[in-house]
């Protein structure tokens, strides 16, 4: 549990970005004057003395010029970068209790102060003030709960005609949103997508069409949070058109200008299409397909991440129309992209972090594209992505293997309910990857196991299979899974189902006829089922077995969206 809310809160921090001095100048003025503050970072006595006596000259401050001095002290106090952040680039904060925004946050008064600046002031006044309140609200829950209350001159703020006040509101606006659920409705209430939406979709200032895209896809975050208010806030046309801006840059040396565009732009598609499918649906007809395709140029995990999440949460929609695969499938340069993405999770060289999470994102896009009708699957084959997910079965850590797992198990999987291909269970189930998906069996990922079970099941139900999934040591693993302590119930009564029907006392006394590995499982000696089974529950599985295995999801791959 601590681990969990140790990851839930880094996410939230993730989701907010501070906004640093070094970076690119909007306050009035700025400039040789605005150097940072010599106000030591910290809590220490000094800073805090330091920091009290600002406030208090804010907040009795006699002349404009002087009020207007000591807030840009403490903006500059607020936002000095801990290390430089790369040209043209925000930093996201790396906060902590004993940040100098958490500092200011606890300081009574302090808050108040500056609402009432960012209330009363003049317009440098206000965007100094709006630019702390920004920083703070970047912070813990409980600074930004000292922030919300501003909400009301942000949102009024959009619709002004100061442009650098308008970035500012909607850089604290995305902060706010980025907290948490309640924030997020508070916003809505008080008006704020409208606004946003219409800078996003008519602003002429880069820096404003951008960070109101990173603004719109924190406000859609949760799964609580419906799209279509987004969809009927006409986000569809400006969406797809930034995302479209790429073509005019890809023969062009200055495509990395668009890259931070199509960032933003890439995060709200993946956050809405999580939605309900009016919302997906309302998108891909709007031509989101092809502008999410045409940004696969860009070698980043930052962008592929996004990209790629968004595709498989299309796919993964019950009853798509087979037009939208298509789209993807028709594109031969994405799709030999997105294969050198996913081999690229079998490398020799270190697997950081963040190359991994680009992979395992890839792998469940794959995962729901193999769920496609039988020529969208050859398709697949064609392309090299089914190898692909092969080698990643074999070679890949574990967390991308068990998402190649459930790939593989949708790609043999007959999608008109005929239990599974055998051609393709023959592409697909050589030793080797029945090897990898026995060792998932008894890996902690209950899901995983689940996928890796019933793809044993397709291979023990053909005459032959028994004795072929035994030389993968499928046996062994299954009596270990049914005396495993502290696993899944359902598992283990299916893992004993099998392992008595297959491995009784029977087994072994009569010749079994042997299964090649020549390319994978000898079809002569595989006769799969022609009865109507659903591809996602393998033949032979008892009613008690059905019933369990769809009380707990078992047969339904391809069908959860990767939610924010």
């Amino acid at each position: 549990m601590v681990d969990i809310r140790r990851s839930k809160r880094s996410k939230i921090l993730m989701a907010k970005r501070m906004k640093l001095s070094s970076a690119t100048q909007t306050t009035t003025n700025a400039g040789a004057n605005d150097a940072p503050m010599s106000l030591e970072r910290g809590p220490s006595l000094a800073t805090r003395e330091a920091v009290l006596e600002l406030l208090k000259d804010i907040g009795a401050a006699g002349s404009s010029k002087k009020l207007t001095h000591c807030l840009k002290r403490l903006r500059q106090f607020l936002s000095a970068p801990q290390k430089p952040p790369s040209h043209g680039e925000s930093a996201f904060l790396d906060n902590s209790r004993d940040a100098p925004t958490h500092e200011v946050a606890m300081i009574p008064g302090a808050i108040p102060s500056l609402i009432k600046c960012l209330a009363d002031g003049n317009d440098e006044q206000q965007l100094e003030a709006a630019w702390c309140l920004t920083n703070v609200a970047g912070g813990e829950h409980e600074d930004a709960l000292m922030v919300i209350g501003a909400a009301p001159y942000f949102i009024a703020h959009l619709a002004g005609n100061n442009k650098p006040m308008q970035e500012q509101a909607l850089w604290a606006i995305g902060n706010l949103a980025g907290d948490c659920q309640e924030f997020r409705e508070r916003l809505y209430k008080n008006g704020a997508l409208l606004p946003m939406v219409e800078l996003f979709k008519s602003s002429k200032v880069i820096e404003i069409v951008s960070t109101s895209a990173w603004a719109l896809s924190n406000l859609a975050r949760g799964v609580g949070t419906p799209g279509m208010p987004f969809i009927q806030a006409g986000i569809c046309e400006p969406l797809v058109k930034s995302l479209m801006s790429t073509q005019k840059y890809i023969d062009n040396a200055s495509i990395n200008d668009n890259k931070q565009l199509v960032l933003e732009c890439c995060w709200i598609a993946c956050t809405l299409v999580a939605k309900e499918g009016e919302c997906v649906h309302a998108l891909v007809s709007n031509g989101l397909l092809p502008a999410l395709l045409v940004n696969s140029v860009y070698e980043d995990f930052k962008v592929l991440i996004p990209l790629n999440r968004a595709l498989g949460n299309i796919f993964s929609l019950s009853r798509i129309p087979p037009e939208w695969l298509d789209c993807v499938l028709s594109d031969t340069m994405f799709l030999s992209r997105f294969r050198n993405v996913l081999l690229s999770g079998c490398s020799q060289q270190q697997f950081w972090e963040a190359s991994h999470s680009m992979v395992k994102e890839a792998a469940w896009c794959a995962s729901s594209m193999m769920a496609g009708n039988v020529a969208q699957k050859a398709q697949l084959s064609q392309q090299g992505i089914v190898n692909a997910m092969l080698t990643l079965m074999s070679g890949a850590i574990s967390d991308v293997r068990n998402e190649a797992a459930s790939a593989i198990y949708n790609y043999v999987c007959d999608p008109n309910g005929q239990g599974a291909d055998p051609e393709r269970v023959k592409e697909a189930l050589s030793e080797e990857v029945l090897t990898s998906f026995v060792a998932v069996l008894t890996g902690p990922n209950i899901e995983a196991a689940r996928v890796a079970l019933d793809v044993l099941h397709i291979a023990l139900s053909q005459p032959g299979g028994a004795t072929y999934v035994e030389r993968c040591g499928g046996m062994e693993a299954l009596d270990n899974l049914i005396y495993m302590n502290g696993h899944d119930e359902t598992l283990k009564e299916k893992a004993a189902f099998l392992s008595d029907t297959y491995y009784g006392d029977d087994y072994g006394l009569e010749d079994e006829e042997m299964p090649t590995d020549q390319g994978g499982i000898d079809i002569g000696t595989f006769s799969f089922p022609t009865n109507s089974q659903s591809p996602n529950r393998p033949a032979n599985v008892p009613f008690w077995a059905q019933q369990q295995q769809a009380a707990q999801g078992l047969d339904v791959p391809g069908s959860h969206s990767h939610n924010l």
